[in-house]
């Protein structure tokens, strides 16, 4: 079992080429954190990444709206490891100060 800790922004394609490239198992934890509140492109990738996880048999994502003022001190706790991340897919604002 392994985890996923992802942002994700507008396009869904980035991560499930994620989730194939490193053979994602139904057991496994998919957390992806957005900002919020949330955008309708966002929403729309969210959408598309549960229908194609479900097609694919890949795990149910678990999605964390938060801030960003709360995205470097937000990690979910009890993660099984490995943990895979990405943060490059989305929330480029990341990379700004604030």
């Amino acid at each position: 079992m392994k985890s996923y800790f992802v942002t994700l922004g507008f396009n869904e394609t980035y991560f499930l080429r994620l989730l194939n490239q490193t053979s994602a198992q139904k057991e496994d934890k998919l957390i992806i954190v957005v900002p919020s509140p949330i955008a309708g492109g966002t929403r729309d990738a969210l959408d598309n990444l549960r229908v194609e996880a479900l097609k694919l048999h890949y795990p149910e994502p678990t999605i964390y709206e938060i801030t960003l003022s709360d995205f470097f001190n937000f990690l979910p706790d009890h993660l099984p490891e490995p943990i895979i991340t990405d943060l490059s897919i989305g929330m480029r604002m990341t990379n700004s100060p604030f």
